[in-house]
């Protein structure tokens, strides 16, 4: 049976990296790579959860439509959708290119779309591996919902049977039981292994945007201790869209973790207030890289608990930390206003905005939460006033006359700056997956909150202006 942590501070990791920032140097003096137990259950950052890819929702000239393959599903199943997951989906995109599946410029459209760089191409195989989760659902003889899945990842249903497709359930022991195991393919360096991804499949939460719903109840685990405190170390087991890493200190039980306190890959972390930086993840090969000025000091549970002499002090003069983690500086944002509700064209940038606590909203003209969540923003922009509190809007704009319109529509009464122009300095936030994304920074410059809901940027403005 697994082990339970207590869930105090924590630090959450995911994939994509962040530039702009104030690093650690990364040499192998200061750097490690920790090798990680797996574990079934529900770690400390919940179980990731997907809904698949359907074959029929996707265009008739599609390409990926090609890349649906399997084969002998049972005749006697009616009302058949075929869904799809990569569980890498550059090295899926390369190997449906290089064996004639789909052709150059589909690859490229997706490869470059999705943030690939196309010279990483070489550290794929241009063999085909086993790298997707197929399945189907369909209605049996009796009328009842069921699921296939290919558990052995040969493409064809005939070595698998059909279970019931029913509502999810919760409890942990329960989800274990009842999850699948797929055999799959992964890349360690250039050599091709084989792995599993333990996978839950139940009825959709949300049945209007997804019939069904694949969770991972699966994580990694290493016992760490730093100055004599014991922490643990987590990954998740597969994460389909962003890995991520939490550190803890070790305890019996641990409950869920906020959102605000999650950080990703390149992103930093305190341990007895110094700081680490999660290089790097592989969740396939259990390995997590951490970096800092005092990794000698961290020890692992194979190691001696014998607490190793410190340090000869900590490095002086080092600017500071610069990131988009909780509790750090603020990388930069600064662009022309594009709100004509204002006066358009002004320079608004958080360097000129120190000594006020600033909302950093990025949002987009199409995502329907961004939309949603105005009114609670406006609230908060005239509770406060402009010598406290400022907004700053960083809007992914396809159209900039719909852009336009919605700011007028909205009544957006605070400046807005255009993700999309070469002038706007917002490299320090990387690429942003998902929208709504906010930050709240204090006077000094470091964030203090991250994605405020509702009335959550109201009461926690609230609070800290009662602070000061």
């Amino acid at each position: 049976m697994f082990k339970k942590v207590m869930l105090t501070a924590v630090i959450i990791a995911g994939y994509n990296l962040c530039y702009g920032q104030t690093q650690l140097a990364d040499t192998s003096k200061n750097t490690i790579t920790l090798h990680m137990k797996k574990v079934s259950g529900i770690g400390p950052a919940g179980s990731s959860s997907i809904g698949p890819h359907a074959k029929d929702q996707l265009p008739d000239d599609d390409d990926e439509r090609k890349t649906y393959t399997l084969k002998n599903i049972p005749a006697n199943l009616t009302n058949v959708r075929e869904y799809n997951q990569s569980t890498s989906y550059f090295q899926s995109l390369y190997q449906n290119y290089t064996t004639g599946i789909t052709g150059k410029a589909y690859f490229i459209k997706r490869a470059t779309g999705n943030g690939f760089n196309l010279a990483d191409t070489v550290k794929l195989s241009r063999k085909p591996i086993r790298c997707d989760l197929s399945l189907i659902i369909a209605t049996d003889g009796q009328k009842n919902m069921v699921y296939m899945a290919d558990l052995n990842n040969n493409n064809d249903l005939a070595d698998d049977v059909a279970k019931p497709l029913t509502a999810a359930v919760y409890g942990e022991e329960l989800v274990v039981n009842l999850s699948d195991k797929f055999n799959i393919e992964y890349l360690d360096g250039t050599t091709v292994k084989q792995g599993s991804i333990l996978a839950y499949i139940s009825k959709s939460f949300n049945p209007k945007s997804a019939e069904v719903s694949i969770a991972f109840p699966e994580y990694l685990y290493k016992t760490i201790t730093y100055h004599g405190q014991s922490y643990f170390l987590c990954t998740s087991g597969y994460s389909p869209y962003s890995a991520f890493a939490v550190v803890l200190p070790a305890a019996p039980n641990f409950s869920s973790i906020s959102s605000s306190k999650r950080i990703k890959v390149d992103r930093f972390f305190k341990l007895d207030d110094d700081d680490f930086r999660l290089v790097n993840i592989d969740e396939f090969t259990g390995e997590v890289t951490i970096s800092g000025d005092h990794i000698s000091e961290l020890q692992t549970d194979e190691q001696a608990a014998t607490p190793p002499n410190p340090s000869p002090g900590t490095i002086k003069n080092r600017p500071a930390i610069v990131s988009t983690s909780l509790g750090y500086q603020a990388p930069l944002a600064a662009g022309v206003n594009i709100n004509t509700v204002l006066s358009k064209g002004n320079t608004i940038s958080t360097k000129n905005l120190r000594g006020k606590y600033v909302y950093l909203d990025f949002w987009g003209t199409y995502c329907l939460p961004c939309i949603q969540e105005i009114p609670n923003i406006r609230e908060a922009y005239l509770k406060f006033g402009r010598d406290k509190f400022e907004i700053i809007g960083i809007l992914d704009e396809k159209d900039p006359n719909a852009a336009k319109d919605l700011l007028k529509r909205n009544n957006v009464i605070w400046p807005n700056i255009s993700m999309n122009v070469k002038s706007s300095q917002i490299s320090g936030y990387g690429k942003i997956l998902s929208f709504p994304t906010s930050y709240l920074i204090d006077p000094e410059g470091k964030i203090i909150a991250i994605n405020l809901r509702g009335n959550e940027l109201v009461n926690k403005l609230i609070e800290v202006m009662r602070q000061n």
